[in-house]
C-alpha cells in the first residue's frame, strides 16, 4: 500500500519548525520501512530537503496570494502526481477553499484529512473577520469530511468536535511526535541561585501567552534572578531585553534562532515553557511541537493546557493554569527547586525516556499507516500499534 502525505508551506523560511517536523516524518518512515512518502507544497528554496520539497506549479496570470487563499486544492492537483497512490494524508486546507469541492470529487475516496487545530477557533481567536471566516469553515466542513475516506486529528478534542459536526462519524487521535535519534539528549544544568528558562515557538500567537509572561516578570518579586530567553519570530523586538518591576527578572529576545545558536541557548536553560493561552482559542487541548522537543532534550517543562502524551502530575513537568492572569513566575522556581530535591538528573533521564518510548515519530507514522489501511479495507482500528519498541528508536545520541 502506498501512502502520500502532502502539507502546503508556501513560505518555509516563517515556518521551519513545521519543515523540521515533516523531514523528520519522512525519516521515520524510511526508517520503519514504510511506503509512505511525505511533500511540502512550497514557493521558497528547498535546499536540503531531499525529496520532501515540491514546487508549486502556479496558474499564470492570477496573484499567488489569491491562489494560495482560494485555490489550494487545485494547486495541490496541478503540482502533484496523486495517481500510483493508494491513500493521501492531506493537512486540512481549509473547507472554504474554492477548489475544495472538484478536488474531493476526484480523490476524496483515498483521502484522510490531518487536523492539527479546531480550525474554526483558531480563526475567531483572531478578531471580528475571523469569526466569520470560522463560522464559515464550521459550516462548510461536514460536507468536506464526509466526502474524504477518514480523518485524524493530533488530540481527543479536534476528533469530538469533528464527529459532532459530521452527526458522529469518528475519526482518530494520532498526537504528534519527535524524532528522538535526531535530538541529543543533555542534562540541563542543575538549577541553583539562578533559572533560566527557554520558551519557544515559531510565532507568538495571542495564544502562546508571551503577554502573560511579561506581565508575570514585571510583578515578580522573588530573590532568585530569573531570565526568559524568548526564542522565535518576533523581528519587532529582537535582542531587546524588557525592563521590569521585579528584581532581577528578564526576558530578552532573540528572534528565530537555528544551529548552533539555537543549542547555545537552550543549554544555558533549566527549565521550558510551553503553549501558555491555548483557552483564547477556545481550545483545552494540544500537542505543540516544542514540548515535545523539550521532552526529547530532557528539558522539565511547564505549559497551561492539556496534552494526550503528558498527563496532570505524571512526569517533570508542570501544568499551569489556563486563564488570563499573569504568569506565575514563582511556581517556576518552586518547580525546578523540587526537581532539584526529587534529583535533577533523574528527571531529565525520564524524561527523554519517556519521549523515546511513547513520542517517537516511527510510532506516529506505523499508527497513520496501519490507520489508512484500515480505512481502505472498511475496519478502523486502534490508531497506537501494540509494539513495545520500534526499531531504531531507542538508538538515540547521547542517550542517558
Amino acid at each position: 500500500m502506498r501512502i502520500l502525505h502532502i502539507n502546503v508551506i508556501p513560505d518555509p523560511g516563517r515556518y521551519m519548525g513545521p519543515v523540521r517536523k515533516l523531514m523528520d516524518q519522512q525519516h521515520a518512515a524510511i526508517a520503519g520501512g514504510l511506503d509512505l512518502q511525505v511533500r511540502v507544497l512550497t514557493d521558497g528554496p528547498t535546499g536540503g530537503w531531499g525529496s520532501l520539497g515540491v514546487q508549486i506549479k502556479w496558474f499564470p496570470g492570477v496573484s499567488k496570494r489569491l491562489q494560495v487563499a482560494i485555490a489550494r486544492h487545485a494547486l495541490i492537483q496541478r503540482s502533484l502526481e496523486m495517481d500510483g497512490y493508494d491513500a493521501i494524508i492531506l493537512r486540512h486546507q481549509g473547507a472554504m477553499d474554492c477548489t475544495a469541492p472538484a478536488f474531493l470529487s476526484r480523490w476524496g475516496r483515498r483521502v484522510i484529512t490531518e487536523h492539527h487545530s479546531i480550525e474554526s477557533a483558531e480563526f475567531r481567536a483572531l478578531g471580528r473577520l475571523g469569526w466569520i471566516k470560522g463560522m464559515a469553515e464550521d459550516a462548510l466542513v461536514p460536507a468536506y469530511l464526509t466526502r474524504c475516506m477518514g480523518s485524524i486529528g493530533v488530540t481527543r478534542e479536534i476528533v469530538k468536535h469533528h464527529s459532532i459536526l459530521c452527526q458522529g462519524r469518528e475519526g482518530v487521535v494520532i498526537s504528534n511526535g519527535i524524532a528522538t535519534d535526531r535530538v541529543a539528549w543533555q542534562c540541563p544544568p542543575q538549577f541553583a541561585d539562578r533559572l533560566e528558562v527557554a520558551f519557544c515557538a515559531a510565532g507568538f500567537w495571542p495564544w502562546q501567552g508571551l503577554d502573560r509572561v511579561e506581565a508575570g516578570l514585571a510583578a515578580y518579586r522573588g530573590k532568585i534572578p530569573l531570565v526568559v530567553h524568548v526564542i522565535g519570530t518576533l523581528p519587532d523586538r529582537r535582542g531587546e531585553c524588557l525592563p521590569v518591576l521585579g528584581p532581577g527578572a528578564t526576558a530578552i529576545y532573540h528572534g528565530h534562532l537555528n544551529g548552533a545558536d539555537l543549542e547555545a541557548v537552550m543549554g544555558r536553560c533549566h527549565l521550558g515553557l510551553g503553549t501558555l493561552a491555548l483557552h483564547r482559542k477556545g481550545m483545552l487541548e494540544a500537542c505543540p511541537l516544542k514540548s515535545r522537543d523539550y521532552a526529547a532534550r530532557g528539558l522539565p517543562f511547564a505549559f497551561a493546557h492539556q496534552d494526550p502524551d503528558f498527563r496532570q502530575e505524571a512526569g517533570p513537568w508542570l501544568h499551569l493554569p489556563a486563564d488570563d492572569s499573569p504568569l506565575e513566575v514563582g511556581r517556576l522556581v518552586d518547580f525546578a527547586a523540587g526537581l532539584v530535591q526529587d534529583g535533577w538528573r533523574e528527571a531529565s533521564v525520564r524524561l527523554r525516556e519517556h519521549a523515546v518510548r511513547e513520542l517517537d515519530w516511527q510510532y506516529k507514522m506505523l499508527a497513520m499507516a496501519r490507520y489508512a489501511r484500515s480505512c481502505l479495507s472498511g475496519r478502523v482500528l486502534p490508531a497506537r500499534p501494540a509494539l513495545k519498541a520500534m526499531p531504531g528508536a531507542a538508538d538515540t545520541q547521547e542517550s542517558p
